[in-house]
């Protein structure tokens, strides 16, 4: 008499692990047994909690068999404890039952980004800022309970592609906030982000991103999703003050006499680099005897102050320009960066994006009368900017 061999079967894995709602899970165990021919009849049973809800047979199982047994995420919530068991019973009822005793716990599942509304083209506005408004729907097969509304867990860049130029919620400039629940699993959000009037112009890309309340973190960048990315126009704008020139009582043998409330202070007040600032000046007429006059070429420009720099027309890159009635003369150097000319950084006016224009009478026609000259009657003169 030889005695039967019981089945045998080894320990039972779960796999993932670890896991969440978003995975199919597999239970498995492989069945031996050392009587060559025999075979088995198989029980696989799924708890859940340490309840019965998942039972299936299989029949006539044969030496060396991996035994599965799979179950998809509707099967399962976050938190559920999953245990698999197998029982083997051969044909001649000898049987084993062996147990994964401590399973899985079902994990977090990261949220997902889904569409990210489009934007149109941002027009900024001259030393101001522009709120841009977007929507994004976020989705959390755990619910939308998961989902942290809080603004601090919302992150957004908008970052300017040429230059890695960013603004984001880190600080005040951005908000987000839930509109609405859409449905169990997804949510809709809006954002509110400034840009400003130096804000770079051309394509910026939107990042977004959202934690739960488990830390699991969802993002959505420029290489996915729809309105990624938006446009900004340029905007070449100019602010100066005073808008008046003024000059003391000046004798007429008088020379390089220079205003008296310059410097003309320019500020870049868009977002384009200005290289180029030009002054067109106008005859000036007398306001008692109107066939006099001081003309334009007596009056010279420059961005420098000091010994009289203003009025130096020597020649040179550093020398100050001389007028020509009607004509648009380039001042030398001028230049106003983009920047915020409210904060106090930059050239040496301790300011980015501003200029100074400083100006120069560099002499009186001998031949006029004492009085006063303006340019109210032949017209104003004129301060224009180029990229």
């Amino acid at each position: 008499f030889i005695a039967d061999s019981p089945p045998a079967l080894t320990i039972p894995q779960i796999f993932p692990n670890p896991a969440n709602t978003t995975d199919n899970i597999t239970g498995t165990a492989v069945f031996t047994d050392a009587d060559t021919g025999d075979i088995a009849n198989a029980t696989i049973r799924w708890y859940k909690n340490n309840l019965s809800f998942f039972v299936q047979s299989r029949l006539n199982v044969g030496n060396n068999t991996n035994l599965t047994l799979s179950l998809n995420g509707a099967n399962f919530s976050k938190n559920d404890n999953l245990t698999i068991e197998f029982i083997l019973t051969n044909s001649t009822g000898s049987n084993i039952t062996a147990k994964n005793s401590t399973g899985i716990t079902i994990g977090n599942a990261a949220p997902v980004i889904g569409n990210v509304s489009n934007v149109s083209a941002v027009t900024l506005i001259e030393k101001s800022n522009i709120t841009v408004v977007f929507y994004f729907v976020a989705h959390d097969v755990d619910g939308v309970d998961n989902l942290n509304d809080n603004t601090p867990n919302i992150v957004v860049n908008f970052t300017q592609q040429s230059t890695t130029y960013v603004r984001t919620n880190t600080s005040s400039i951005t908000t987000c906030a839930l509109v609405a629940d859409i449905n169990a699993v997804s949510a809709n959000y809006s954002c509110e982000v400034d840009l400003w009037f130096f804000d770079p112009s051309g394509s910026w890309s939107i990042n977004v991103s959202i934690i739960d309340n488990s830390n699991g973190r969802a993002e959505n960048s420029s290489a996915g999703g729809q309105g990624a990315t938006f446009n900004v126009n340029t905007l070449t704008a100019l602010q100066m003050a005073p808008t008046a020139l003024t000059w003391a009582s000046i004798s007429v043998t008088a020379k390089n006499t220079t205003s008296n409330n310059d410097p003309i202070y320019l500020n870049n007040t868009g977002n384009v680099n200005i290289t180029n600032v030009t002054v067109t000046a106008i005859d000036l007429q007398g306001e008692t005897t109107r066939t006099q006059y001081i003309f334009a070429e007596n009056f010279s420009a420059s961005n420098a102050t000091g010994s009289s720099q203003e009025c130096n027309i020597a020649g040179g890159a550093g020398n100050a320009s001389k007028m020509r009635n009607n004509t648009a003369i380039d001042v030398n150097n001028t230049l106003l960066p983009v920047g915020n000319n409210t904060q106090n950084s930059g050239n040496s006016l301790g300011q980015v994006g501003q200029e100074e224009l400083f100006f120069c009478l560099l002499e009186v026609p001998p031949t006029i009368s004492s009085q006063s000259y303006s340019s109210s009657a032949l017209g104003a003169w004129t301060i224009t900017i180029a990229a």
